[in-house]
């Protein structure tokens, strides 16, 4: 360290160390006397709290004080005599706090009986004698008024509580006005209070002596006081300099009395949730004993913000912060002055530093760097724009980049663009198609920023471009995928919309707007939302009656959280859709709309077809089956052997062709909606016995053995009686055929989930599992050549679905090729008849 720089290092030292001990020199001084005069105001607040506290305590005195010179009167005082007394004075304005005013008289447990016959007398004639324990002395609450607080006290006797009772004995043995303990006042929503009691001597006076005042005690005039209401207010004035709290005995949370406004944070003060932690730390705070009423009340007070704000605690800090600025403002310009060549100095060779890091990053940088001079003649490029176009600088020195890069391909106006910029001389960026050396082409986004020198004169630009080849032939291909997209969607046989997670039309197709009939204003310049579509339908009636508002409420609501959805619905033009409806990942959903009209026409063709066609033949059929019933039956008379087989075959033939008939009628009020259900409350264990035993004798025809196995008694279902047997017959028949001779199929309830299921088992050819999905389908059978050879309509599994799903209840099967197949269905059970 040289010689100079240890004497401005020393002088600024000496200029900053002596400022700073002048300024907390005379900051300390300045804080003395400000705390000193803290000091003193806070204990004169203080006298003044303590001494009107000690004067409200003295009030409800006054109170008792009167009441006894009624006593001492007459000792025998009637109960309208107090009455008068206690409404004589205005206890609100002339004793804060008080309740009202009592008299309990003190009652050998031998003069109950006496006591409380004299007390009925004297219009009380409800009156009862409330106590607990075995005291030979009871103090019972005589008077109490006001009457409205009066009625649940009278005849307690308050010496029966220990908190009353010792202030009763020390008031008795004293005979001075005394304070209780601190008690829970039920009548006053639980808040905290306490009772001032004062003793009532036959003579009227005290005898001065513990025995006579034992002997000539009549009892004691009380006033139940509420510690808020006393001390309401008496904190001081609108400002709230100082807070206290006070507590009966020690300062415990338990023994807290009262609590003034801000710490209780409720309107005067209160003794139910004041909480004496805080996080701010008082300036001042004292912890005082009070002696009222024989016992010690603790009173803490400490200062409030409004006490802390009026104090001048801003002059020392005003001291201090205004001096060290000083000091170190004049140490700063001693340093500045003495060290200002050495930092301009340094200065220089950082941005010299700072320039050489700007041109290597420059150099080096992938970015293709060129700068000219005024006439866009090159002076210097990067080595990245003579790596990317095959160009030395000696071959690109003096040439402009048009010159040297021009390809014929980039757009004249961007050319236009870039000449408009460089005689305003502002930055612009364009887009142009340069040729490297070896002809290969680019597409580059080019930015042009003009350089001045110190003055602002125009010395040339520096122009930086960023190869975004690739970028173009994706944003290329994105577009003929995007019209590609569109082309799909535009020739797709039905309507297309599809709405963001945020209820937006993404996209959507012409035949979307011509099926909704949308009018061309909802696509007009901005985003198409869910809501506007919804609301537009909802006006024409498109979803039924109701106010638009709340149909576009439950349908946007929905619209949060899609679902797979397939449904029909008729547009208010009467043109049947079918909607297709499902969520996307990430939000939104897709939904396609299908005109079914001429779908819809087919199928009633069909339907008025197979329905025309199964009457007609049920007619014919019904008298031919009753014929060949008649003759295989020998009705009219034997017939020769040959022919009865005939009659055989053809009866059988004419039932199974009825069955056919009735399945296909059966499918048609399904499917019309007009299939009769007389439900009722049905045991489901008769029925199930009604169906084996209706197929017992066509399970002979095939060997095979029927049985009701894992009977249930008492399980009741709401049912039509005889659709579930139809439905069990179904299911027995199409054990019975596919098993195999000589095997059991076997009929089984059981309880499931809370539902009753009815199991049919077999020991058959089992089902193909490729065959589930389309296993309750109308017309649906297996392949298989011996399932054919057993005939059936393809009709009766899907029948069964829809009985049992009417009653709430569903069908399924469980199956294994070659081992046999078990159908089940559940339904709701109900309580019994």
């Amino acid at each position: 360290m040289n010689r100079p720089f240890r004497v401005r290092v020393l002088l600024t030292g000496a200029v900053l160390a002596l400022g700073l001990f002048l300024t907390f020199a005379a900051a300390r001084l300045q804080q003395q006397n400000i705390d000193a005069a803290t000091r003193a105001k806070f204990e004169r607040q203080v006298e003044l709290v303590e001494a009107e506290i000690e004067r409200r305590f003295r009030q409800p005195v006054h109170g008792l004080n009167g009441a006894r010179g009624i006593f001492a009167v007459n000792p025998a005082v009637s109960r309208n005599a107090f009455r008068a007394y206690v409404n004589s004075r205005n206890l609100q304005e002339e004793f804060p706090g008080v309740r009202g005013f009592g008299f309990a008289q003190r009652v050998s447990r031998d003069d109950l009986p006496d006591f409380v016959a004299a007390e009925r007398r004297d219009e009380a004639p409800h009156f009862t004698v409330r106590t607990v324990g075995n005291a030979p002395d009871l103090y019972v609450i005589k008077f109490l008024e006001p009457v409205a607080i009066s009625q649940p006290a009278l005849g307690y006797d308050i010496g029966s509580e220990s908190t009353r009772r010792q202030a009763i004995e020390r008031a008795v043995s004293t005979g001075s006005p005394t304070l209780s303990g601190r008690i829970i006042l039920q009548s006053e929503r639980q808040r905290p209070g306490f009772l001032y009691m004062t003793p009532v001597y036959r003579s009227g006076k005290d005898p001065g002596v513990m025995q006579q005042r034992q002997a000539e005690l009549l009892g004691l005039l009380f006033s139940p006081i509420v510690a808020e209401d006393l001390l309401a207010g008496s904190a001081g004035g609108s400002d709230r300099q100082i807070d206290f709290s006070l507590y009966d005995g020690d300062a415990e949370p338990g023994n807290l009395l009262f609590a003034s406004k801000s710490l209780a944070g409720t309107p005067g003060g209160s003794t139910l949730h004041a909480d004496e932690s805080t996080s701010r730390k008082a300036v001042q705070e004292m912890t005082a004993r009070l002696p009222i009423g024989g016992r010690q009340l603790t009173l803490r007070v400490n200062t409030t913000p409004a006490f802390e704000h009026d104090l001048d605690r801003w002059i020392p800090t005003s001291l201090r912060v205004g001096g060290v600025l000083v000091s170190l403002l004049l140490a700063l310009t001693m340093w500045l002055l003495a060290t200002g060549r050495a930092r301009a100095y340094a200065l220089a060779q950082a941005m010299t530093t700072d320039l050489e890091r700007l041109a290597a990053v420059v150099r080096h940088t992938s970015n293709l760097v060129v700068i000219t001079d005024r006439d866009c003649k090159i002076q210097w490029v990067n080595d990245a724009f003579a790596s990317f176009y095959g160009y030395t600088f000696e071959d690109a020195r003096g040439q402009t980049p048009l010159q040297l890069l021009g390809s014929g391909r980039t757009d004249p106006e961007t050319y236009a663009v870039m000449n408009r910029a460089a005689e305003a001389q502002t930055s612009c960026r364009v887009e142009v198609v340069n040729r490297s050396k070896d002809g290969t082409h680019h597409a580059i986004e080019l930015e042009v920023q003009p350089r001045h020198d110190g003055q602002g004169r125009l010395t040339g630009f520096m122009e930086i471009g960023l190869d975004v080849t690739t970028r173009k032939h994706a944003e290329e291909q994105l577009r003929r995928n995007h019209a590609m997209l569109k082309s799909i969607m535009e020739n797709l046989p039905c309507g297309l919309s599809v709405f963001d997670g945020q209820l937006h039309l993404a996209a959507s197709n012409q035949q979307f707007r011509e099926l909704l009939d949308l009018p061309d204003e909802l696509f007009s310049g901005r985003s198409v939302r869910f809501e506007d579509v919804v609301r537009n339908n909802a006006a024409r009636g498109e979803y039924g009656p109701g106010p638009v508002e709340d149909i576009v409420a439950g349908m946007l609501e929905r619209a949060q959280y899609p679902t797979r959805m397939l449904f029909e619905r008729e547009r208010h033009d009467g043109k049947p859709l079918e909607v297709r409806s499902a969520p996307m990942p990430g939000g939104g959903f897709v939904t396609t709309y299908m005109d079914i009209s001429e779908r819809k026409k087919i199928e009633r063709m069909q339907h008025e077809f197979i329905s025309t066609v199964s009457h007609e033949l049920r007619t014919p059929l019904t008298a031919i089956y009753g014929s060949l019933s008649l003759l295989g039956s020998e009705t009219a008379g034997p017939l020769p052997p040959d022919v009865q087989e005939l009659v055989v075959v053809a009866h059988k033939s004419c039932e199974r062709l009825m069955r056919l008939i009735s399945d296909v009628l059966d499918v048609e009020r399904i499917q019309a909606g007009l299939m009769h259900y007389a439900k009722s409350r049905q045991a489901l264990a008769p029925l199930v016995d009604q169906a084996v035993g209706a197929m017992r004798a066509y399970a002979d025809q095939f060997h095979v053995s029927l049985e009701f196995e894992s009977r249930l008694d008492n399980l009741y279902v709401e049912v039509d009686p005889d659709r579930i047997v139809q439905v069990l017959v179904n299911l027995i028949s199409n054990a019975v055929k596919f098993s195999k001779p000589n095997h059991p199929v076997s009929v089984r309830m059981s309880m499931v989930d809370g539902q009753i299921r009815v199991c049919v088992s077999d020991q058959g050819i089992g089902i193909p599992a490729e065959f589930r999905p389309r296993i309750f389908d109308r017309f649906a059978q297996a392949d298989g050549s011996d399932r054919r050879a057993q005939g059936g309509t393809g009709l009766g599994l899907n029948i069964c679905k829809s009985i049992v799903e009417t009653h709430g209840g569903r069908i399924d099967y469980i199956s294994t090729v070659g081992v046999g197949t078990e159908f089940f269905f559940d339904l709701p059970g109900v309580s019994g008849p």
